[in-house]
């Protein structure tokens, strides 16, 4: 038997792995799932066409878009629901500087992407002890595995597609506005070190037998009720038909062994009773997401109180305002995921490509706009309506490189459930150099982009923001301690396999789980060699 640790889309990607090579197959996981009532608001709405729903129901699966009092969009909701967070006997026990989140939900983190789906840049991966090419076959799994939907355009020069893509989603008049001027500015952007396209998108475009298409009805960022937007528990549940897998869901699992040369054993507790649980098989793949494998691997090791750096990906929101206004864009039925993508590559910012996903109008950024508004007397309901026509946003990511870690140290407590993690970090000078050197390379193409950006508005993450973290376990050709080998192992073991980010060596700028599905299910493939071998 094979475990897999977790159903986030690297345990899946792994466990697919597993078994296409004829594995037997267990995922275990505490597999949190949303509530039943809420369930049934949503398929109240999925079976009720669009122009029919209750307003009320459509108000209470949206939730909250913001935190209180907040002045950036905080924890993106499921439906309303916070069930893909890990809040309740979580293993972080304090964060200082840093804005990490665990999830123990079926599906993992997916539940709450942006559903971003770009490969790495085969220059970012200088320095990895794996090519490219190795990569390959593995993207083109995963391309098979999720829908990617997406256009053939200049993109594709650096990040190429690995498979058919569905058709792109279709784009708010916004941003086609922005798309247009793009486009006749062109040949000005790519001397400038910009390439941009439509934003390639973890989204059925087209009905399957895996689920409805894309309605655009605009509720992506809260929960689409269509499940039109991929969640690894989509592939969950194809992959329990398979009479080679099993599923051991309100598990959570504390640590892992190599009780001999042939077999690992796996050892925590049911979430439900609190009663102990063991599991002996011949490998394990930890995917449980970066903090509960730093957890589960830390513990382990008897790892206490001493530091692990991780990395994570620089973040930042900067607003824009377009130069031409779109009447009506509140009643504008659309998606409201990212709608183009710009990718930057100037070594005067980077060595790197910086990611950038462009967004249009959407809930979100009413709310947010509402508020400031709101604070200043004499502002008319006018200028409300002006700016939503006008307003946009950029979300950007830098590469994860050696100036971009935070710190954790697990702190033991008097059993293994109450051992947490701190957590500290703070975005390194260079970043916010590049940041900022980022955001005024695009007021000066402001003409060409079709919209001002508004540098005093900008908000930069703290390190963890946008849950881009990783390589706190990092793939070496030679690994020394806390490192792991190509197939994802420790020194210490030869049957454990870390397969989530926690592995990468670096986090390339561009969208980070469908890279790190491609290596899990590299992993999960070489996994199963090594136990066909005599």
């Amino acid at each position: 038997m094979f475990y897999v640790v977790g159903s986030g889309p690297t345990g899946i990607a792994s466990a697919k792995a597993l078994l296409d090579r004829g594995a037997e197959v267990t995922v275990i996981d505490v597999g949190q799932q949303c509530e039943r009532h809420i369930l049934d608001d949503v398929a109240q709405l999925r079976a009720t066409d669009p122009s029919a729903w209750d307003p009320a129901v459509v108000d209470r699966i949206a939730g909250p878009s913001l935190q209180a009092g907040a002045s950036f969009p905080g924890l993106k909701l499921a439906y309303g629901s916070a069930f893909p967070y890990a809040f309740a006997d979580s293993d972080i026990g304090s964060q200082h500087g840093t804005s990490c989140v665990q999830s123990w939900a079926q599906g993992g983190l997916s539940n709450v992407w942006g559903a971003a789906a770009l490969p790495y840049a085969p220059s970012d991966l200088a320095g990895w002890p794996l090519t490219h090419e190795e990569l390959c076959e593995h993207y083109a799994a995963v391309a098979h595995m999720m829908p990617i939907a997406g256009t053939r355009d200049d993109l594709e020069h650096a990040f190429p597609f690995y498979a058919e893509p569905l058709p792109g989603a279709r784009l708010s008049r916004q941003a086609e506005q922005i798309e247009s001027r793009l486009k006749r500015h062109g040949p000005r952007l790519t001397a400038r070190g910009i390439t941009f396209g439509r934003s390639r998108l973890a989204l059925r475009t087209v009905a399957d037998g895996r689920g409805e298409a894309c309605r655009y009805v605009g509720l992506c960022l809260t929960g689409c009720p269509y499940l039109a937007i991929y969640n690894a528990a989509e592939t969950l549940r194809d992959l329990m038909r398979h009479p080679r897998f099993h599923y051991e869901p309100l598990c959570k699992i504390e640590t892992v062994d190599e009780p001999d040369s042939t077999s690992v054993r796996l050892s925590g507790r049911r979430v439900d009773t609190n009663q102990s649980v063991h599991f002996v098989g011949r490998r394990a793949l930890l995917a449980a997401g970066v903090i509960s494998t730093t957890c589960i691997v830390l513990r382990s090791l008897a790892h206490y109180d001493r530091p692990v750096t991780l990395r994570y990906h620089p973040y930042f929101l900067l607003p824009l305002v377009a130069l031409q206004g779109t009447v009506d864009v509140e009643s504008e039925r659309g998606h409201t995921l990212a709608q183009l993508f710009l990718e930057i590559h100037d070594r005067g910012i980077s060595d790197h490509w910086v990611h950038l996903q462009l967004y249009s109008y959407n809930r979100f950024m009413g709310d947010r706009l509402r508020r400031a508004l709101g604070s200043v007397p004499g502002l008319s309901r006018r200028l409300d309506s002006f700016l939503s026509g006008r307003l946009l946003a950029i979300q950007g990511y830098l590469h994860g490189t050696e100036d971009t870690v935070m710190e954790a140290r697990l702190r033991r407590g008097q059993t293994p459930a109450e051992d947490k993690l701190e957590l500290s970090g703070a975005v390194s000078r260079r970043a916010r150099r590049s940041i900022r050197a980022v955001c005024w390379k695009l007021v000066r193409c402001a003409k060409a982009l079709g919209a001002v950006p508004l540098p005093w508005m900008l908000h930069v993450g703290q390190p963890g923001e946008g849950n881009h973290i990783g390589a706190a376990f990092p793939m070496r050709a030679r690994p020394g301690p806390l490192q792991t080998d190509l197939l994802g192992r420790l020194p210490e073991f030869t049957r454990v396999h870390i397969v989530d980010a926690s592995v990468l060596p670096s986090l390339p700028a561009t969208t980070i789980t469908y890279g790190s599905m491609a290596n899990a299910h590299r992993i999960g493939s070489a996994a199963a060699l090594q136990d066909e071998r005599p």
